[in-house]
């Protein structure tokens, strides 16, 4: 009966959905940025003795996953033929900012991550339930949470942050605060070059709305924003296309051309090695046909949020050919809200139930893959 009670999707979900998001945080901030001071045989991640480099505490996994990136902008900014000239300038500089005032990069990434993810949490969870109501909005937010790849927004990545300026861009745009959807569209594209993509949704939104010209100008944001990404670069690299040369060192070196390889896409696709690969993921293709599947049910939902997953979704998997897909998708908002729906209008909480424990499985299992040295997005 009570679990009943709990799928009624009232004030008593909402509570569960705050303890269930403090329970993550807390968990995956213990595994991945304080199990430090555990006794070795307790940790998952084995630390050397010395944790403190240069004077910062310093995690493991730093050294095999982008995080490294971030935190070596952040600390020495951008160096002319260097490959982390490949990341996107606004997340290392809210690190720079935080370490500026507590001497500290990976903690303060750690606890950045963190607040914007629930503050992105917050902002989904209103903006869906005033579309759809208050049980597609809880079960899309559960469904957001439980994710195989949610540990993303817990670690310093820049998907809590990328999640958190689309969300805020398109709640103001709902509200029609269009200062603030200017200054969200002016950051997305220095946070990933898809957000320069905005331009699409916005556009489509202002002609459907039949929005007055001055609205128009919003369009303008996102390419400022993205001039000021190629004048970093130039400032500091010396090059402002040094992020695209940059790229072409990693191992799907990403590329707008590869879009238009047809039978490049096919081989790609049909090519899984195991379920976590970088290059050959069976869990990438796999989410990437969910999505695919998902499309004409966000087209009814929505034709802007259509349009943004479109150019979130897409580009990234075919500019790639699917690598990191399953971490890229978290972003994808308008994906969830679509499953949100589907299990809304499902009777009772059998199959809600069933979902959830399945991805909550993957993401332990993908998560403690991670720490462990392994290849997860």
């Amino acid at each position: 009966m009570r679990i009943r009670k709990l799928w009624s999707l009232g004030w008593s979900l909402r509570r569960w959905i705050f303890l269930l998001v403090m329970v993550k945080v807390f968990v995956i901030t213990s595994i991945v940025g304080l199990d430090s001071q555990l006794p070795v045989h307790w940790r998952l991640v084995k630390f050397p003795d010395n944790t403190q480099r240069d004077g910062e505490f310093y995690h493991e996994l730093l050294g095999y996953t982008d995080v490294h990136y971030y935190v070596d902008i952040a600390r020495y900014g951008y160096q002319a033929g260097n490959e982390r000239n490949a990341f996107y300038p606004l997340w290392p500089l809210l690190l720079r900012c935080g370490r500026a005032l507590t001497g500290q990069t990976f903690l303060v990434g750690m606890l950045l991550a963190n607040l914007l993810s629930l503050a992105g949490f917050l902002i989904f969870y209103q903006l869906c339930r005033e579309e759809s109501g208050k049980r597609c909005a809880g079960l899309a937010l559960l469904l957001l949470i439980c994710w195989p790849t949610g540990f993303f927004f817990s670690i310093p990545y820049t998907e809590c942050l990328f999640l958190f300026l689309s969300l805020g861009l398109f709640y103001a745009l709902r509200h029609e605060r269009m200062r603030w959807v200017a200054l969200f569209a002016f950051l997305l594209p220095l946070c990933k070059a898809v957000g320069f993509l905005v331009l699409v949704p916005l556009a489509w939104h202002l002609w459907e709305r039949k929005r007055p010209c001055k609205e128009w100008l919003l369009l303008l944001s996102p390419v400022l924003g993205y001039g000021l990404y190629f004048l970093i670069m130039w400032s500091e690299a010396g090059n402002p296309l040094a992020g695209f040369e940059a790229q072409k060192g990693f191992p799907a070196s990403p590329s707008l051309m590869k879009m238009f390889d047809l039978p490049g896409l096919w081989t790609a696709f049909t090519s899984v090695a195991a379920l976590q690969n970088p290059l050959y993921s069976g869990l990438d293709r796999g989410l990437f046909l969910l999505y695919l599947g998902l499309l004409p049910l966000i087209w009814k939902y929505s034709r802007t949020y259509f349009f943004w997953a479109l150019c979130l979704g897409l580009i990234p998997a075919f500019s790639s050919h699917f690598m990191s897909f399953a971490r890229y998708q978290l972003v994808i908002f308008p994906l969830f809200f679509a499953l949100g729906k589907i299990l809304s209008e499902q009777k009772g909480w059998t199959v809600h139930f069933y979902y959830l424990i399945i991805c909550s499985g993957l993401q332990l299992y993908l998560l403690y893959h991670l720490v462990r040295g392994g290849w997860v997005g």
